[in-house]
């Protein structure tokens, strides 16, 4: 499990890694806000399009970050093997 807490604690992010396969893992975001009233409209208004969009960036970071380690695992065990 990996988790980030913003400063101010108004919210936090836990993710959870779960390997299910041979190459495979899935992964569970959560965002926890503080339960407040005022946090729940600015959210709603402005801040859930950002968190939307940043995660998705991330989500396309990590796939580039993990094909590239892929690929590169893959050709060092060619380099090995022959």
């Amino acid at each position: 499990m990996y988790s980030e807490t913003a400063e101010g604690k108004k919210h936090a992010m836990y993710q959870t890694y779960e390997k299910i396969g041979e190459n495979r893992t899935r992964l569970t975001c959560d965002l926890y806000l503080k339960n407040n009233f005022i946090m729940k409209i600015m959210f709603r208004l402005m801040m859930k399009k950002k968190y939307e969009k940043e995660f998705r960036q991330s989500l396309e970071n990590l796939a580039a970050y993990m094909k590239e380690t892929h690929q590169q695992e893959h050709k060092h065990e060619h380099e090995h093997a022959g």
